[in-house]
C-alpha cells in the first residue's frame, strides 16, 4: 500500500530496452535502456503509494532478437484485489479487465436444469449480479463460493443480458460449498425494469383475481413431497 523501491540486477550482453504494461499502473522502471555489458547492471522499480485496487503490471526487457525476459509486479492497495459484481458491471465493454482483476462471488443457479447450459453460471454477490459463461464445461454447484481471475477479459452482451465471455475454467477455484443462496425479493415493477439482471430473485406480487373467476371452485394443489418438491425462484438473466 505504502510507495517502494525495489532492485533488479540485470546480465546484458546487448543493448537492451524496458517497458511497462500497463504502462499508467503506478510502476516507474530507471533506466528503461542500456548497453551490453559482461557486469551486471542494476535496474529500480518503485511503487507509487496505492489507495486504490492492487495493482499489476509486466515488466519486459527485450534484447535484440533475444527471447524477452518478462518479469510481472504486484502493489497491493487499500482496496484489496477482489473487485464487486456492481464494479466489473461499471467497468463497460469497451475495455478490457485490468492485470489481476477478480472477483469472489457466489454460484445461484443449477447447471443441471434445462434453463442452463453447463458453460453457463448465473452469480451473485452483495452488490450485484451476472452471468459467466466459461470456454467449457464447468463443474460448480449451486452455492458455491467461487474465485474468478477476469484479467484480459471483457464484458459482452447477448440478447440484451450483460455476461463475461470465454473465461477459461481454470481460471475459477472453489471457495466453498453448501453456501445457502436466499432468493431476493423484488416487485413485479424492478422486474420489469430489468434492475435485478442476472441475480437470483422471487417475486412480490399481489394478484387480484378476475371477477369473472371468483365464484370458480377452488383447485387442488397437490401437496409439497420429496416426489413433487414446491418450484425454485427462477434465475433471469
Amino acid at each position: 500500500k505504502d510507495g517502494d523501491t525495489k532492485t533488479i540486477a540485470l546480465k546484458a550482453t546487448r543493448e537492451w530496452t524496458a517497458s511497462i504494461s500497463p504502462e499508467e499502473s503506478g510502476f516507474t522502471v530507471s533506466p528503461m535502456s542500456g548497453t551490453g555489458s559482461n557486469d551486471p547492471q542494476t535496474i529500480t522499480v518503485t511503487a507509487e503509494a496505492n489507495t486504490g485496487k492492487d495493482a499489476h503490471a509486466i515488466l519486459t526487457i527485450t534484447s535484440g532478437e533475444l527471447e524477452p525476459v518478462s518479469v510481472r509486479l504486484y502493489q497491493p492497495g487499500e482496496e484489496g484485489g477482489d473487485w464487486t459484481l456492481k464494479e466489473l458491471r461499471d467497468w463497460g465493454t469497451e475495455t478490457p479487465f485490468p492485470l489481476g482483476a477478480k472477483t469472489e462471488v457466489t454460484v445461484v443457479s443449477n447447471k443441471d436444469i434445462s434453463t442452463v447450459t453447463n458453460v453457463t453460471a448465473f452469480v451473485q454477490d452483495e452488490t450485484a449480479g451476472l452471468q459467466l459463461r466459461f470456454a467449457s464445461a464447468h463443474s460448480f454447484a449451486k452455492g458455491e463460493k467461487i474465485s474468478v481471475l477476469l484479467e484480459g477479459l471483457k464484458l459482452t452482451t447477448y440478447q440484451d443480458a450483460i455476461q463475461i465471455d470465454a473465461i477459461p475454467v481454470d481460471n475459477a477455484t472453489s471457495i466453498s460449498t453448501g453456501n445457502t443462496v436466499a432468493a431476493k425479493t423484488t416487485s413485479l415493477e424492478d422486474f420489469m425494469a430489468n434492475r435485478l439482471e442476472g441475480q437470483y430473485i422471487e417475486l412480490d406480487v399481489n394478484v387480484q383475481p378476475r371477477a369473472d373467476f371468483q365464484n370458480e371452485p377452488e383447485e387442488d394443489v397437490p401437496a409439497e413431497t420429496p416426489d413433487n418438491p414446491a418450484p425454485e425462484p427462477y434465475n433471469y438473466g
